[in-house]
């Protein structure tokens, strides 16, 4: 009599990829290069710092001003103060330490990363 041993190789599971790193910036320059990297349009690139809690702001048109923060907390109090300043028209895209606000930011969160906040 003869026997047959097979091997059946049980399927395994595929590992989940690594998630992306959640990109930071040191300053608002590196942003800026990033959104322009993303397809965005920054024609009138204008450094004033004006943004408050922010450590570096900057505009690239008048609806459009990216800024970067040292902490989450300034980062999340000025979110909830565009919430409540535009409340009708707040279209913001959120990184770690970083917002821009951006007419369409949907538009940008595949390349960059971070949270749409939309009212």
């Amino acid at each position: 009599m003869m026997l047959l041993a097979g091997c059946s190789a049980a399927a395994q599971p595929v590992p989940a990829p690594e998630p992306e790193p959640v990109a930071t910036y040191s300053t608002v320059d590196e942003l800026r290069e990033a959104f322009v990297a993303a397809g965005g349009e920054c024609p009138e690139w204008v450094q004033g710092d004006q943004v408050t809690l922010a450590a570096q702001s900057g505009s690239c048109s008048d609806d459009t001003v990216l800024s970067i923060y040292t902490g989450a907390t300034d980062r999340d109090e000025v979110v909830g103060n565009l919430k409540t300043l535009l409340s009708d028209d707040l279209s913001l895209l959120v990184g770690e330490n970083w917002i821009i606000n951006v007419p369409e930011p949907e538009l940008y969160v595949d390349k960059l990363g971070g949270t749409v906040v939309t009212n």
